[in-house]
């Protein structure tokens, strides 16, 4: 990645809502898409964001539309390898806030995101 570059680290959710057109996000979704490609804004995904919107994809959507979406949208992203240490942060994360509704996905996004 080049100086200079400016990303926007991704969750499943919003990606999730750019494809399908009867979320209630669909709209906001594309448009927040738009802005960013407009301001050449590129989208940053961790893998286990990647991991988790093609499942969702796939149980709700159905299979060809999850794998369109993993060959249209792969290219197109940075991806954030996460290491053991962002693996181990996020598991002492959701732990201590296990009050929240927070999934292992979910935590290693904020620790990336730090």
């Amino acid at each position: 990645m080049s100086e200079g570059v400016r990303l926007v680290l991704v969750d499943t959710g919003p990606l999730y809502a750019a494809v399908d057109t009867s979320d209630a996000y669909h709209t906001r979704a594309l448009a927040d898409t738009e802005y960013l490609a407009a301001r050449n804004i590129g989208l940053a995904l961790t893998i286990p964001v990647a991991v988790e919107a093609h499942g969702l994809l796939r149980r709700k959507l159905g299979l060809f539309t999850a794998n369109r979406w993993l060959a249209e949208t792969t290219p197109l992203v940075n991806l954030f390898e996460v290491s053991d240490r962002h693996f181990f942060a996020a598991v002492q994360l959701i732990t201590r806030f296990s009050d929240q509704s927070l999934s292992l996905v979910d935590g290693i996004l904020a620790i990336v995101s730090e």
